[in-house]
């Protein structure tokens, strides 16, 4: 296993990206043109002829110390190989990164540190939940909670409508309900629009009937995931239940289709709502 660092302006663009297009556990979050709207001080970690990549985040704390940090928009954090990776891969790229930098504060990695104790690496683990809806909606609803049931067949609901806003307004209503910067709000917007040029993702918010935002999110589609990005709701919104309102109305739309949902972790919906779900474990890394 030949790992190497490669600064950003030397990255070939077509083998990384195809590296993140054919990973086995990977997700639109490695692709070049999503890491450079997010990041402006970035390298890479290849093995050998791009088999695995691996971006590195540089933060600097108050002290000017460089850390290895998630920036604030990276819903997970993920090295993408078309290898199998094992503790001993992502160990290799893991210690390669830490000598360029002083810190480490990564946030929701799908794969853990090996022996956090021996590389004097603070880890906590927490769980999203995901569900494969490749069903029909039926089934689905079956085993959906009680509560989300409720919505299902809650007829006053109706005159709540699902649509597609402007990027402009999603990217504003996110800010606002997450109380973004500025910076990260233009961030959205480029990221949504690099997005659904390469129909990747799209913006779905529920609306009343005054054309007035309720709750929306950005769901991100593609290696077979439907990964809610961010979900933003208002207080009037958490009144009816906004979030479950927009989830069963998207799982009615994309039902049937080879997919699983990808909970996020700001997610509203509570933890049992649905019998099926699996839980998969998230790795918070700090040094």
């Amino acid at each position: 296993m030949d790992i190497r660092i490669i600064q950003r302006e030397d990255i070939d663009k077509v083998k990384w990206n195809s590296c993140v297009h054919y990973a086995e556990k990977g997700n639109p979050f490695g692709y070049l043109w999503f890491l450079d709207n997010i990041s402006k001080d970035w390298f890479g970690i290849v093995e050998d002829d791009y088999h695995s990549v691996m971006p590195v985040f540089k933060s600097k704390n108050f002290w000017g110390k460089t850390k290895f940090a998630s920036p604030e928009l990276l819903p997970f954090f993920q090295l993408y190989s078309v290898n199998v990776l094992s503790f001993k891969r992502v160990k290799a790229f893991m210690d390669l990164a830490l000598t360029e930098v002083s810190g480490l504060d990564l946030k929701n990695a799908f794969v853990g540190f090996l022996d956090p104790k021996q590389a004097k690496i603070k880890q906590s683990k927490h769980e999203i939940d995901i569900l494969n809806i490749g069903t029909n909606y039926p089934a689905l609803l079956n085993n959906f909670s009680e509560e989300l049931k409720a919505v299902e067949h809650n007829l006053a609901l109706d005159k709540y409508t699902l649509n597609s806003i402007k990027i402009e307004e999603a990217a504003e209503f996110m800010a606002s309900s997450h109380r973004l910067k500025d910076k990260e709000k233009y961030t959205l917007m480029r990221l949504f629009y690099n997005a659904q040029q390469r129909q990747l993702g799209q913006v779905f918010a529920l609306q009343d009937t005054n054309r007035e935002i309720l709750a929306l999110d950005f769901y991100f589609f593609s290696h077979g995931k439907m990964i809610s990005f961010l979900p933003s709701i208002t207080k009037a919104g958490k009144e009816i239940n906004a979030e479950a309102i927009i989830f069963t109305r998207l799982l009615k739309r994309f039902s049937g289709q080879p997919l699983k949902f990808y909970k996020h972790p700001k997610s509203t919906l509570k933890d049992d709502f649905s019998s099926k779900k699996i839980p998969i474990t998230l790795h918070d890394l700090k040094k």
